[in-house]
């Protein structure tokens, strides 16, 4: 996927795309760290809630990362009312976080553990907002045409060969001059 320079309209749409499958990614690689395990040891509800809570947004957004690729406008405001809810959810996740752990003995590095796991959601929470904004201002991006890839172009070309002249006879004026004497 070539990026457009800055100045041009398609970047925010570039961007937005890099920004929703590293979240879905994300999505999906701590639903499988969590679910994982709990098909061994947990019940059937709850395996099935923590799929549900976290590997359906994850490939939910996969899905719309591939169509605000291919340019679909329903996709750009689904993916925003997405990212949106997951982006509540995130906040919801570290102020419970934080109030659990409390500010003050984070702030101390009392619980290196809680600590990471509230760094882990700011991330995400952060991450999310920048998809927000950037697929808000992806809408005029959506009726252009998209960035030719065009994958390897070598950077020596083959060399042609170049038709040969015949040479002309050099005229001196100097010459001209002295044969006319």
């Amino acid at each position: 996927m070539a990026i457009p320079s800055r100045d041009d309209p398609r970047w925010p749409l570039y961007l937005a795309v890099r920004n929703l499958s590293a979240l879905s990614m994300i999505l999906l690689f701590i639903g499988g760290l969590v679910t994982v395990p709990l098909f061994a040891h947990g019940d059937f509800w709850t395996v099935a809630g923590f799929m549900l809570v976290l590997l359906t947004p994850g490939a939910i957004l996969f899905f719309l990362t591939v169509m605000i690729y291919r340019r679909n406008r329903w996709a750009v405001v689904v993916a925003i009312a997405l990212v949106g809810m997951i982006g509540l959810v995130l906040a919801a996740v570290l102020v419970m976080l934080l109030h659990h752990f409390g500010v003050i003995d984070l702030a101390r590095g009392r619980n290196l553990g809680g600590g990471l796991l509230v760094v882990l959601a700011a991330t995400l929470l952060f991450v999310a907002g920048k998809a927000i904004y950037r697929l808000s201002l992806s809408f005029p991006a959506i009726a252009l045409p998209a960035l030719r890839d065009t994958g390897f172009e070598p950077v020596m070309q083959q060399a042609v060969p170049q038709p040969v002249l015949p040479a002309e006879a050099v005229h001196d004026d100097a010459d001209d001059a002295a044969a006319t004497r």
